[in-house]
């Protein structure tokens, strides 16, 4: 795909130089080559190439402390970039296996439920990949 953006220069007149650069309309939502032109006022600048390639980092974080205390901090089970995994199932157990949470697509929202303070065992599974992340889980209150 090759697209055409036009791109203005808003020039800083104290130092000749180009102080900000700006695309009208919005941002690239598709992968692909785009050829940008570069307006000067309404004089072609210059003409580039530009290669736009999206990446999502999959690698994910599980922090394992949940301390649902009011202070801000660690007040929610929080699974980084879960935003960026397809369809993930999140169970958490007490210490005799038994569910004491399951959620499908979970958001980072849960905060222990009420649970008492102790160790917990979590499950996050991502079924498009078939992988499973497990470990133990923290609640201090």
């Amino acid at each position: 795909m090759l697209l055409y953006l036009p791109i203005f220069l808003s020039p800083d007149l104290q130092n000749e130089q180009a102080s900000s650069i700006y695309r009208p309309g919005g941002a690239v939502d598709v992968e692909g080559v785009y050829k940008v032109r570069i307006f000067e006022g309404s004089c072609l600048y210059d003409t580039l190439e530009l290669a736009v390639i999206f990446a999502v980092d999959t690698d994910i974080v599980i922090y394992e402390l949940i301390t649902p205390n009011g202070d801000g901090a660690n007040e929610t089970f929080f699974i980084k970039n879960i935003e960026a995994l397809p369809s993930t199932d999140l169970t958490v157990f007490n210490v005799w296996h038994q569910v004491v949470y399951n959620k499908k697509n979970y958001k980072n929202d849960w905060d222990g439920g009420g649970l008492p303070v102790g160790t917990y065992y979590y499950l996050v599974e991502v079924e498009d990949w078939d992988k499973v992340y497990k470990g133990n889980l923290y609640i201090k209150r």
